[in-house]
C-alpha cells in the first residue's frame, strides 16, 4: 500500500525571506488538504542563508522518510544537501538552484563548494517536483531544466511568477501543481477494502 508523508517541512530562501514568504502560504494550503502536518518556521541566518547554520537547524526538525521537504530558492539547496545523506519522502522545489547563479550571497553560503551527488539525492526519496517560472530574474530556465534532467524530476514551468516572491495567495495559483500533488500524495487502498 502506498502511503503519504505525515509532515512537510518548508525551507525559505535567504536575503531576509521567511516562512510566510511568497508562495509558501499557497503551497501550505494545498499540502494541508491531505492531512499532512506542516512545519513552517523561520530558519536562522535569514540574510545570508549559510549552510553551517541551516543544516543543523534542518536536522533539529528531524526530517525522515515520512517527511516532504518544500524548498524555495536557496532553501532548495538545503533540501538537496539533506537528501544526499538522508532518506525523505520527497521534495517540492520552487525556483530551485544547484549553483550560485553568479550571486555573491549564494557563492559564500557553503552549499556549492562541492558537487551535488544527484544519484544519492534521487535514491533517498520517492519523487521530486520542481516549479520554475520562465521570467525568474535570478535563476534561468536552462538551470531549472538542467537540474530537472539531473534529478529526473517532474518540472512545472510557468510564466509571470518571477521568483515566486510576489505571489498573491488570494489570486495567484501554480498551474498543474494541485493535480500533480494529488497524484503524488494519493493513498492507494488494498483490493480487499480492509
Amino acid at each position: 500500500m502506498k502511503t503519504r508523508p505525515t509532515r512537510a517541512i518548508f525551507i525559505h530562501g535567504n536575503r531576509g525571506a521567511n516562512a510566510d514568504f511568497g508562495c509558501f502560504p499557497y503551497i501550505d494550503n494545498l499540502i494541508r488538504a491531505f492531512g499532512i502536518e506542516i512545519i513552517r518556521v523561520n530558519f536562522p541566518d535569514p540574510i545570508r542563508g549559510r549552510m553551517k547554520y541551516w543544516m543543523p537547524f534542518l536536522e533539529s526538525l528531524q526530517p525522515n522518510e515520512n517527511t516532504l521537504i518544500v524548498g524555495h530558492s536557496s532553501g532548495t539547496s538545503a533540501a538537496l544537501r539533506y537528501a544526499e545523506t538522508n532518506k525523505i519522502y520527497g521534495s517540492l522545489l520552487i525556483s530551485a538552484q544547484s549553483d550560485d547563479c553568479g550571486l555573491e550571497f549564494e557563492r559564500f553560503s557553503g552549499f556549492y563548494e562541492s558537487p551535488f551527488n544527484w544519484q544519492q539525492i534521487k535514491n533517498n526519496q520517492n519523487w521530486i517536483v520542481q516549479v520554475h517560472s520562465s521570467d525568474d530574474p535570478y535563476i534561468p530556465v536552462t538551470s531549472a531544466t538542467n537540474l530537472s534532467n539531473q534529478l529526473s524530476s517532474t518540472l512545472i514551468l510557468t510564466n509571470q511568477h518571477g521568483h515566486f516572491t510576489e505571489f498573491d495567495f488570494a489570486t495567484d495559483s501554480i498551474p498543474r501543481l494541485q493535480e500533480i500533488l494529488t497524484d503524488k500524495l494519493k493513498v492507494e487502498s488494498n483490493e480487499c477494502g480492509c
